[in-house]
């Protein structure tokens, strides 16, 4: 008769774990690893206000920038290893999430990973920060809720700074839209008017904008308008 081969069953049983693994709830104060950098452990810091997991706060795909994934060595891509990878960092958006919402973004993940497009590797969550039981996530059973999309905010730029709503400028000027709950790519219609009923340009007394929706749930119009004194109004999606 035969002998059960326990190595394959071993090996079986340590995957089955590590795919269960791989579905922790990531938390304040994580682990994260990036081969790159000179001191390869870093730290994600929530920033954001999210319910809590052993009294830490949950962390969710918004937390992609130098103040939340945090790495205190040089970046070995760089010139002579020398600049920091806080300078030079540039963070794509985190994959393989969680399906549920967490103040209407999806959370972080033990295997969740994060492209560093500087150095164009994969930083990795090494431990959740999670202690004793930890907590898990079915991401396949879980129904994703039909959030309502909506701007939150809106305003003019020059030169990448920003500029007051109501002000009478003599340059071209940008608009800026900030979305919540749209996916990139999808079209926004935004509505300006002047505030004492003067023509926009053109003799357009209203000028309907429509763009797609960009990186970082921005939409953003170049060279809208100049000389005018400008009124934003509600938008239309």
């Amino acid at each position: 008769m035969a002998k059960p081969d326990n190595t394959q069953k071993r090996k079986e049983r340590e995957e089955k774990e590590e795919a269960e693994d791989g579905l922790k709830f990531v938390i304040d104060r994580a682990k994260l690893k990036c081969d790159l950098c000179t001191v390869p452990e870093g730290d994600l810091k929530v920033n954001f206000d999210t319910p809590t997991i052993q009294d830490k706060k949950v962390a969710t795909i918004v937390e992609k920038d130098k103040k939340s994934v945090i790495f205190k060595g040089n970046c070995k891509k760089s010139p002579q290893s020398s600049s920091p990878c806080a300078s030079v960092m540039q963070l794509a958006d985190w994959k393989d999430v969680g399906t549920v919402y967490f103040q209407e973004k999806f959370p972080l993940l033990l295997k969740s990973t994060i492209k560093c497009n500087y150095g164009g590797v994969d930083i990795k969550i090494t431990d959740s920060a999670q202690r004793n039981a930890p907590e898990k996530i079915d991401t396949t059973a879980a129904p994703v809720p039909d959030l309502e999309k909506r701007i939150v905010e809106l305003y003019w730029t020059y030169n990448d700074t920003k500029l007051a709503k109501k002000s009478r400028f003599y340059v071209d000027m940008n608009l800026v839209v900030k979305t919540l709950n749209y996916k990139e790519g999808e079209s926004v219609t935004v509505s300006i008017k002047s505030e004492d009923g003067k023509p926009l340009t053109d003799n357009l007394t209203e000028l309907n904008l429509t763009g797609t929706v960009g990186k970082s749930d921005t939409v953003i119009f170049e060279k809208v308008l100049k000389d005018y004194t400008l009124n934003l109004l509600e938008t239309d999606n």
